[in-house]
């Protein structure tokens, strides 16, 4: 018998609900499989990046923030997939759909029978303009042939009275 693949879970920076999400379909998929051994720190399965670099196991599955120090020297011999990540990064990742994401949001605001749309998109996230995307195509297949209001997160951070001036600026349904 083969011994179990030795799998880490670099989620300890992760916002709850993201984490709880990926830790549960972590531990469902070890349970089917049989042949995964979950890495643990004490009580817990939730590993930094460092401390699951540190194990040298198998397989690491995380979610890797621009603040991480992963590189391909650090991850040695395992196997590492991103879960999500919100910029550009030399390993193997799964991400939701995005632009079925933001198309369906598209949708369901038509279905609201709103008259106007916005878009606040996150800076540097590739998901963020994939969902924005899906948006436009959502409203633009539906014959809605008006701008799509769109504002990036930073300027909500660095110059929220902009922000609030394209917020009053918007039109209203």
């Amino acid at each position: 018998m083969r011994p179990k693949l030795r799998i880490a879970l670099a989620l300890k920076d992760s916002k709850p609900p993201v984490c709880n999400s990926y830790l549960l379909g972590a531990f469902e998929f070890a349970q089917a499989r049989h042949d995964w051994q979950i890495l643990r720190n004490g009580d817990s399965a939730l590993l930094t990046w460092e401390e699951a670099l540190a194990e040298k196991p198998d397989g690491i599955l995380g979610v890797l923030l621009p603040h991480h120090a992963v590189t391909r020297r650090s991850v040695g011999r395992s196997k590492l997939v991103i879960l999500n990540a919100v910029f550009d990064h030399p390993f193997h990742s799964v991400y939701p759909d995005s632009i079925e994401a933001g198309r369906r949001l598209g949708e369901h605001m038509l279905e609201c029978n709103l008259g106007h749309f916005a878009f606040l998109g996150a800076d540097h996230a590739k998901f963020s303009e994939l969902r924005r995307i899906g948006v436009e195509a959502a409203l633009r297949d539906a014959g809605y042939d008006r701008e799509l209001h769109f504002l990036t997160s930073a300027t909500v951070r660095n110059d929220p009275a902009a922000f609030r001036a394209w917020l009053l600026a918007l039109p209203r349904p």
